[in-house]
């Protein structure tokens, strides 16, 4: 990956982009950015945050008119006007945010913005069943036009501590400690000059009969989607700034153990901490294992002091692929087993018996009010022996090895070197072992994806072989600039190798006595060959084409010379449907005429067009007869004899 200054960093593996970004600290700061040297030169352009935090706007997005919003407003009241009681609780949330200055009226004489700078909040009340009151939500999802303001604003970095890493925490001690932060989102102010992007409808005086009166919000608000990465930010800075005369311990709790409004902590007991981890430890699988200790860990630093760490599994196959370092496997399986090891190594693995697994209990829903008589509290009995080894377990890296007929363990390949040629006027066949092998072309189901897939091969050998040949810091950097799409010179280039590749295999003696001829005049095809008639000679490319009188024209090569390909090959089947989806699906002569067009002799033409065109579907669609419904039988009485009936 090359940056905009010209700075080169490797991309990394298949397995690693698995696991990318599944950290918060990831997330690029000043701090992060000076500890790596791909970063380290936009360290000093991240600007600081003011006192009013912006609203994180992209630009360039059309704003709605106040239409959607005052019939979002109508339908809103017609609610309201049937729920009394929702009308009083909704004007006595409204009310607190226009007597708090959290929302102010547009004046009448004010300017009318700019198009584009204003962007109008519909709202509506929601209300949690375990709270007394509502809630006014601003719905910032409404779209205008196929546009949100939710899809406009950018969401900020993600600076809130995982629940997971609160909870731990909190089990900590058995004196808990919790807060909630009121109306959280409207102690931050937003700009003055991005508060146009925050209108509101409402009526005058808070009167649902008055007239409908514009209003901006001069908070941030309970739906927008940068509003807890304000929040965040907004809170951990007072932290920073009070920490001199509050204590370090107020700091702590607001960064390590707030969920944007809602804090929870408690004090320190090491005890009740460790046997929490452990127990977690042993009640989840193997990969979530090594993610959830290395969580722990973290979310516990400072706080409890691990010792060891040791995992358990009660897969034997599981084990068998950890313990596994000589096989590779499929890139599910792989990914995970590279994510156990990069979290697990040097920590042992053992096996645990089934019986003794708390995870099962979960599995077999056992009811609540047994849960007292198993080991779902306490964990295995052996947890409260010493050693990291107790009975009844075994260990991975000694006892298990991997099954032989693992479907998840890769086949064994064996690779081999091509000659592909560099240069277009050297002809190199090696005995008669064609460039390419035939059998892989008929994996193919299209002209295009073959012709692709060589070239890039082609494409992949000749790079290799650039920057093995020159170890200059200029090849490699070139090495790595190589462009995904492949130009037409290279598309030729797979071409002329794919059929280099089927002649040398169906016309090998055709192709070996014309390169004799070169050197021995009386050296002729014999008459029995297929394209014996057709006075074949090969190019400077090494092909066998189509004789004849046209050899001092100007007309194209292709033309005057076509390459002959053999009857029923699967590339030569692949070309006639490509061509035949490229006249649109037309019938034989068209199809034909576009085979030839393309500079191609299919020994064989006519047979294998009608056989493609017989058997595509769209051909067999757009060609099919429509099918005649057979009349049933006549009824008994039309159908026997019945005397004239009697004037």
């Amino acid at each position: 990956m090359e940056s905009q200054e010209g700075n080169i960093e490797h991309l990394p593996t298949v397995i690693e982009k698995d696991n990318i970004p599944s950290d918060r600290d990831e997330i690029p700061s000043p701090d992060l950015c000076r500890k790596f040297q791909h970063l380290s030169q936009i360290a000093g352009k991240i600007p600081d945050i003011r006192e009013d935090v912006d609203v994180l706007l992209m630009i360039g997005r059309n704003c709605p008119e106040p239409l959607k919003a005052e019939a979002r407003l109508r339908n809103l009241l017609r609610t309201l006007n049937r729920k009394t009681e929702l009308m009083r609780e909704y004007q006595a949330f409204l009310g607190k945010i226009l007597d708090m200055k959290h929302a102010t009226p547009v004046q009448i004489d004010e300017p009318t913005p700019a198009n584009g700078t204003t962007w109008y909040l519909p709202h509506f009340p929601v209300r949690h069943p375990k709270k007394p009151d509502i809630r006014v939500v601003f719905d910032a999802s409404s779209e205008f036009n196929g546009i949100s303001l939710n899809q406009v604003l950018l969401q900020g970095p993600d600076q809130m501590d995982t629940l997971l890493g609160i909870l731990l925490r909190f089990r900590v001690d058995k004196v808990a400690v919790m807060g909630d932060g009121e109306k959280m989102f409207h102690n931050f102010h937003v700009t003055p000059n991005h508060r146009n992007f925050l209108r509101i409808l409402w009526f005058q005086d808070n009167n649902p009969e008055k007239a409908i009166v514009h209003h901006r919000m001069n908070v941030h608000l309970f739906g927008n989607i940068s509003s807890p990465a304000v929040a965040t930010f907004g809170i951990r800075r007072i932290a920073r700034e009070c920490e001199s005369t509050h204590g370090k311990d107020m700091s702590e709790f607001i960064h390590r153990d707030f969920y944007v409004d809602d804090g929870l902590t408690s004090q320190p007991d090491t005890e009740t901490a460790i046997s929490l981890v452990l127990r977690t430890k042993d009640a989840i699988a193997t990969v979530l294992a090594t993610t959830l200790s290395r969580t722990a860990e973290a979310e516990l630093q400072g706080r409890v002091a691990i010792n060891e760490t040791v995992f358990y599994s009660d897969s034997r196959v599981v084990l068998g692929r950890i313990a596994n370092e000589s096989k590779r496997f499929h890139v599910y399986v792989a990914n995970r087993v590279h994510k156990i090891h990069a979290a697990s190594k040097p920590c042992p693995w053992h096996h645990i018996s089934s019986g003794q697994n708390p995870a099962d209990l979960a599995s077999r829903s056992v009811p609540a009010g047994r849960l007292n008589d198993t080991n779902w509290f306490r964990g295995p009995d052996f947890f409260w022996q010493s050693g990291p080894l107790p009975a009844g377990t075994t260990s991975a890296n000694t006892e298990h090895t991997y099954d032989e007929n693992d479907p998840e363990v890769r086949k064994q390949v064996s690779a081999s070197a091509t000659n592909v040629e560099g240069e277009a006027n050297k002809l190199t066949l090696q005995g008669d072992t064609p460039h390419l092998g035939c059998a892989c072309f008929s994996r193919f189901s299209s002209w295009p994806r073959l012709e692709r897939a060589v070239g890039n091969l082609i494409r992949r050998i000749q790079t290799f072989k650039a920057g093995r040949d020159d170890t200059s810091e200029t090849s490699r950097d070139e090495v790595q600039r190589v462009s995904s799409n492949l130009s037409s010179a290279q598309l030729q280039q797979a071409e002329r190798a794919i059929f280099r590749a089927i002649q040398s295999e169906s016309f090998s003696d055709e192709v070996r006595t014309l390169k004799k001829a070169r050197t021995e005049p009386n050296s002729t095809i014999s008459r029995k060959s297929p394209p014996s008639g057709l006075a074949p000679f090969l190019d400077d490319d090494g092909i066998l084409r189509v004789g004849g009188r046209l050899k001092r024209g100007n007309f194209d090569l292709g033309v005057c010379h076509p390459i002959v390909l053999p009857k029923g090959d699967h590339v030569s089947r692949l070309l006639v449907e490509h061509l035949h989806r490229e006249v649109r699906h037309q019938g034989r002569h068209l199809t034909t005429g576009a085979v030839s067009h393309a500079g191609l002799w299919i020994l064989g033409l006519h047979k294998l067009v009608r056989g493609v065109i017989n058997q595509c579907t769209t051909c067999r669609r757009l060609r099919g007869k429509p099918l005649n419904q057979i009349m049933g039988g006549l009824p008994g009485t039309d159908s026997r004899q019945h005397h004239p009936s009697p004037k």
